[in-house]
């Protein structure tokens, strides 16, 4: 007898476990979604040029003009994103390659500082997004 009720509690401890053992494959597919990152969109630019310290944190995309860089321990480019609502400009800093940012036209990835930095040469004056952590991107 005790070892018939001993055979049913493992019969029913492993259901148990079996039961609890959840999907790996949706887990998995729900962690993807989760990752996808959300950029600032190009509508958006107006207000984070109005307002940065409300975007800090966020990641961004921009394509443009890179019109000066400097390069150190990281890569420090100014570059001017041409928009429907005119130019923006933005100062980049992360690990990116001389030799691409020298040829002009990229697009770079990166987190948005929160801070404004002041344009210079011939848009000196104007206001500048600063984004750190920037790295290139394939177009």
């Amino acid at each position: 007898m005790k070892k018939l009720i001993s055979y049913i509690l493992c019969v029913v401890m492993a259901l148990s476990l079996a039961a609890c053992g959840g999907d790996s494959a949706n887990e998995a597919d729900s962690t993807e979604v989760s990752e996808e990152k959300q950029y600032v969109e190009e509508a958006q630019f107006a207000e984070l040029f109005a307002s940065p310290e409300n975007y800090k944190g966020q990641s961004i995309k921009i394509s443009g003009e890179v019109y000066q860089f400097e390069e150190g321990m990281t890569m420090t480019a100014d570059m001017i994103c041409h928009t429907e609502d005119g130019d923006r400009l933005f100062v980049v800093e992360g690990p990116m390659d001389s030799a691409v940012m020298a040829s002009g036209d990229v697009t770079v990835e990166g987190i948005i500082d929160g801070e404004t930095a002041t344009g210079i040469d011939e848009y000196a004056g104007s206001k500048a997004i600063k984004i750190i952590d920037a790295t290139m991107k394939e177009e």
